[in-house]
Formats: C-alpha cells, structure tokens, sequence
C-alpha cells in the first residue's frame, strides 16, 4: 500500500509505473547503457535530490525521442513518455 500511495502523490499523469521491473546494463565502448524488457537502450541523464537516476532513450538524438525512465537500485521506478520508433535491431 505505501508504493500506491506514493505513486498516487508522485506520479505524473504521462508516466506508466512499472511493477518491479529490472533494468539490465549493457556494456560498450563508452561505458554502460541499460535495456528495458522490450530491448530499449537508454542513457544516464540526471539524478534526483533522492538518489534516483533518470535515464533516456539511447535515440533521443538522432531520433528526437522523448523516452525517459527512473531507475531506483536498478528497478525500474516509472516510465515517461513513449518512444517515437520501433526497437533498434543490432
């Protein structure tokens, strides 16, 4: 009950909570991105005052996508916004 009420008094109406899912970290030559469960690739953009970090999507850039996820301890936190493009096959 007290995660629904803190979605209640925290969340956005844009945002999706997730329910405990895990993010996985996926190494390359710059460092680490994470992967969500439908194979979206996002960066670390910023951290909030309460140490969660706020990623976005890997093709924010070149395909002006809006994406962004918060990431407490791994676990995905909530989703906003939604990808503007199909999952990039590598």
């Amino acid at each position: 009950m007290v995660l629904a009420d803190f979605l209640r008094k925290h969340v956005k109406v844009h945002t999706v909570p997730m329910a405990m899912t895990r993010v996985t970290r996926v190494f390359n030559k710059f460092g680490y991105v994470v992967q969500d469960e439908n194979g979206f690739k996002y960066h670390r953009r910023s951290q909030t005052k309460s140490g969660d970090d706020i990623y976005s999507c890997s093709g924010r850039r070149k395909l002006d996508c809006k994406a962004r996820m918060k990431v407490r301890d791994d676990i995905i936190i909530v989703k906003m916004d939604k990808h503007n493009h199909d999952v990039p096959i590598e």
